[in-house]
């Protein structure tokens, strides 16, 4: 009799070492967004070679900051594959944007440059391929496709592929941005939590404030040398910051994402029991 292999939908590996991670943000001043964040961030830039990065609460809230920060708007179009989670698409629809579906490659189920070149309008403001199931969608095809059209931006839908590949190349090598998801059942995982990466310092400079109400400090930053420094709101923004609590839970599973991406390709091909 053949024994059949048993995965279950989702198994975290967090340990008691976390929680002592957790427990040392807990005898801090700051409970969010301070240093244990900024160590993460710093960490997740390395990971993918790129000069910014921002922890989020969610992918959702994540992607809202991001399309505020480019500006979209009512009546804007958000191209986005066919076939995907329903926060890819509620994300325009929640900033009076329009969400274009295109169909996907029925092999690969990903965004394919054709059906993008063929849903572009005067109207087009962002496209957003979906990286699904730690596959990588043709992100050079789809820039090349955008060549002419500077006013279009494109944002990779990395909720699946922290780890993943293509060409040599991680997600934030073709777009203007990447949105991470850290739920629960993500292979990089803290209970709910996301992250951006960009390589835009303007861009980047706006997302800290869409992050955070549109506001230019956040709390960690309002009292430095001695001396309070007041805020003010520059942009509209959403409430997206990630509390060190939760960051905490991430430096070890990023460090390791690539080993444990390793023993599955070893479970999948049947060389290792699952234990």
């Amino acid at each position: 009799m053949t024994e059949t292999l048993k995965v279950p939908f989702y198994r975290h590996d967090l340990t008691a070492d976390d929680a002592n991670a957790v427990a040392a943000v807990l005898a801090t001043p700051f409970l969010t967004s301070g240093s244990v964040g900024r160590e993460v961030e710093a960490q997740i830039a390395a990971f993918f070679d790129v000069p910014h990065a921002l922890l989020t609460n969610s992918w959702t809230n994540g992607a809202l900051a991001v399309l505020l920060a480019l500006g979209v708007k009512p009546g804007d179009e958000v191209i986005v594959p066919a076939m995907t989670f329903i926060a890819s698409a509620n994300v325009a629809e929640l900033l009076g944007a329009r969400p274009v579906f295109v169909d996907v490659d029925p092999k690969t189920l990903l965004m394919r440059p054709e059906a993008v070149a063929a849903a572009l309008t005067p109207r087009t403001k962002v496209v957003m391929p979906v990286h699904l199931y730690g596959q990588m969608c043709d992100m050079r095809g789809i820039r090349s496709v955008l060549a002419e059209r500077e006013d279009v931006f494109l944002i990779e839908d990395c909720a699946h592929c922290f780890e993943g590949t293509r060409g040599g190349m991680r997600p934030g090598r073709w777009s203007d941005a990447a949105i991470f998801s850290f739920y629960a059942t993500k292979n990089v995982a803290c209970g709910e939590g996301g992250a951006i990466i960009c390589r835009d310092s303007d861009l980047y400079d706006r997302l800290l404030q869409t992050r955070l109400h549109g506001m230019d400090a956040a709390a960690i930053h309002r009292y430095q040398k001695n001396a309070y420094r007041h805020w003010d709101m520059m942009r509209l923004g959403v409430k997206a910051n990630l509390p060190d609590l939760l960051a905490a839970l991430l430096p070890p599973q990023i460090k390791s994402v690539e080993a444990r991406l390793a023993v599955r390709k070893d479970l999948v091909a049947g060389t290792r029991a699952y234990l």
